[in-house]
Protein backbone atom coordinates (compact mmCIF):
# COMPACT_ATOMS: atom_id res chain seq x y z
CA UNK A 1 0.00 0.00 0.00
CA UNK A 2 1.41 3.42 -0.93
CA UNK A 3 -0.19 5.74 2.02
CA UNK A 4 1.68 8.70 0.60
CA UNK A 5 -0.09 8.28 -2.58
CA UNK A 6 -3.60 7.21 -1.20
CA UNK A 7 -3.24 10.74 1.07
CA UNK A 8 -2.69 12.76 -2.50
CA UNK A 9 -5.59 11.23 -4.32
CA UNK A 10 -7.97 11.39 -1.23
CA UNK A 11 -6.72 15.00 -0.92
CA UNK A 12 -6.73 15.95 -4.80
CA UNK A 13 -10.38 13.86 -5.08
CA UNK A 14 -11.46 16.17 -2.47
CA UNK A 15 -10.22 19.54 -4.65
CA UNK A 16 -8.10 20.59 -1.66
CA UNK A 17 -5.45 22.86 -2.28
CA UNK A 18 -2.20 21.54 -1.01
CA UNK A 19 1.58 21.43 -0.31
CA UNK A 20 4.25 18.25 -0.96
CA UNK A 21 7.22 19.23 1.09
CA UNK A 22 10.24 16.35 0.38
CA UNK A 23 13.12 17.00 3.02
CA UNK A 24 15.76 15.39 4.64
CA UNK A 25 14.59 12.32 7.31
CA UNK A 26 12.65 13.58 10.11
CA UNK A 27 11.87 11.08 12.97
CA UNK A 28 10.29 13.28 15.89
CA UNK A 29 7.86 16.26 15.31
CA UNK A 30 10.59 18.78 16.98
CA UNK A 31 12.57 17.36 14.13
CA UNK A 32 10.06 17.51 11.73
CA UNK A 33 9.10 20.67 12.06
CA UNK A 34 12.72 22.52 12.02
CA UNK A 35 13.69 20.67 8.52
CA UNK A 36 10.29 21.97 7.60
CA UNK A 37 10.64 25.04 8.83
CA UNK A 38 7.48 25.27 9.96
CA UNK A 39 6.38 25.92 13.80
CA UNK A 40 5.71 23.09 15.62
CA UNK A 41 2.60 24.12 16.56
CA UNK A 42 1.15 23.79 12.82
CA UNK A 43 2.42 20.15 12.58
CA UNK A 44 0.18 17.78 13.58
CA UNK A 45 0.72 14.07 14.44
CA UNK A 46 -1.32 11.02 14.51
CA UNK A 47 -0.62 8.69 17.33
CA UNK A 48 -1.87 4.71 17.83
CA UNK A 49 -3.29 3.72 20.74
CA UNK A 50 -4.93 0.46 22.28
CA UNK A 51 -7.88 1.11 23.80
CA UNK A 52 -9.40 -2.44 25.27
CA UNK A 53 -9.47 -4.92 22.77
CA UNK A 54 -8.99 -2.10 19.60
CA UNK A 55 -6.48 0.49 18.38
CA UNK A 56 -7.58 4.08 17.46
CA UNK A 57 -6.01 7.19 16.50
CA UNK A 58 -5.26 10.30 18.64
CA UNK A 59 -4.78 13.60 16.41
CA UNK A 60 -3.15 15.96 17.72
CA UNK A 61 -0.85 19.32 17.29
CA UNK A 62 2.69 18.56 17.74
CA UNK A 63 3.62 21.36 20.49
CA UNK A 64 0.84 19.13 22.44
CA UNK A 65 0.60 15.69 24.44
CA UNK A 66 -1.71 13.36 25.27
CA UNK A 67 -3.61 13.68 28.33
CA UNK A 68 -4.24 10.00 29.07
CA UNK A 69 -6.70 10.78 32.07
CA UNK A 70 -8.90 12.66 29.45
CA UNK A 71 -8.70 10.42 26.71
CA UNK A 72 -9.43 7.67 29.16
CA UNK A 73 -12.80 9.51 29.68
CA UNK A 74 -13.44 10.15 26.42
CA UNK A 75 -13.42 6.57 25.69
CA UNK A 76 -15.02 5.41 28.92
CA UNK A 77 -12.24 3.45 29.53
CA UNK A 78 -9.23 2.70 31.86
CA UNK A 79 -7.30 0.61 29.59
CA UNK A 80 -5.42 2.77 27.63
CA UNK A 81 -1.50 2.21 26.22
CA UNK A 82 0.28 3.59 23.31
CA UNK A 83 0.60 0.88 20.26
CA UNK A 84 4.21 -0.96 19.99
CA UNK A 85 5.97 -0.03 16.74
CA UNK A 86 5.68 -3.20 14.91
CA UNK A 87 1.69 -2.62 16.13
CA UNK A 88 1.81 0.52 14.33
CA UNK A 89 3.53 -0.77 11.36
CA UNK A 90 1.05 -4.06 10.81
CA UNK A 91 -1.99 -1.42 11.54
CA UNK A 92 -0.83 1.72 9.33
CA UNK A 93 1.69 0.45 7.01
CA UNK A 94 4.24 3.00 8.54
CA UNK A 95 6.70 3.68 10.89
CA UNK A 96 6.71 5.44 14.25
CA UNK A 97 7.17 9.00 13.50
CA UNK A 98 5.69 8.67 9.58
CA UNK A 99 2.02 8.05 10.65
CA UNK A 100 -0.47 9.99 8.52
CA UNK A 101 -3.72 12.22 10.56
CA UNK A 102 -5.90 10.12 8.43
CA UNK A 103 -7.71 6.91 9.93
CA UNK A 104 -10.03 6.54 7.30
CA UNK A 105 -6.73 5.13 5.28
CA UNK A 106 -6.44 2.55 8.21
CA UNK A 107 -10.27 1.69 9.09
CA UNK A 108 -9.58 3.00 12.86
CA UNK A 109 -11.73 5.08 14.99
CA UNK A 110 -10.14 8.12 16.02
CA UNK A 111 -10.26 11.35 18.24
CA UNK A 112 -9.15 14.70 16.45
CA UNK A 113 -7.81 17.36 19.32
CA UNK A 114 -9.02 20.70 19.29
CA UNK A 115 -5.30 22.11 19.33
CA UNK A 116 -5.30 21.13 15.53
CA UNK A 117 -8.28 23.34 14.28
CA UNK A 118 -6.51 26.07 16.24
CA UNK A 119 -4.32 26.34 13.11
CA UNK A 120 -4.66 28.33 9.84
CA UNK A 121 -2.66 25.83 8.25
CA UNK A 122 -1.47 22.35 9.12
CA UNK A 123 1.43 20.04 8.10
CA UNK A 124 2.14 16.51 8.70
CA UNK A 125 4.46 13.42 7.85
CA UNK A 126 2.80 11.81 4.79
CA UNK A 127 3.54 8.06 5.29
CA UNK A 128 7.44 8.63 4.93
CA UNK A 129 9.87 10.35 7.13
CA UNK A 130 11.21 12.19 4.20
CA UNK A 131 7.29 13.92 2.93
CA UNK A 132 4.99 16.31 4.73
CA UNK A 133 2.09 18.03 3.33
CA UNK A 134 1.16 21.06 4.49
CA UNK A 135 -2.98 22.11 3.83
CA UNK A 136 -5.83 24.38 5.47
CA UNK A 137 -6.56 23.02 8.47
CA UNK A 138 -10.55 24.09 7.66
CA UNK A 139 -10.03 21.67 4.80
CA UNK A 140 -9.16 18.93 6.90
CA UNK A 141 -11.32 18.97 9.12
CA UNK A 142 -13.57 18.29 6.11
CA UNK A 143 -12.40 15.15 5.82
CA UNK A 144 -12.93 13.83 9.58
CA UNK A 145 -16.81 13.10 10.52
CA UNK A 146 -15.92 13.77 14.15
CA UNK A 147 -16.59 17.10 15.86
CA UNK A 148 -12.89 18.55 17.77
CA UNK A 149 -12.85 17.49 21.27
CA UNK A 150 -9.97 18.09 24.13
CA UNK A 151 -7.56 15.31 25.03
CA UNK A 152 -4.29 16.79 24.81
CA UNK A 153 -2.18 19.16 27.54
Amino acid sequence: MNIFKEIVDLLEKRGFEFEVIEHSPAFTSEDASKIRGSSLRMGTKAMVLKIKDKFIMAILSAEKKISSKLLRELTNSDSLRFATPEEVEKITYCKVGSVPPFPVLFNLDYYLDRSVIENEEIVFSAGSHVKSIKMKAKDFTKIMDKKPVEFSS
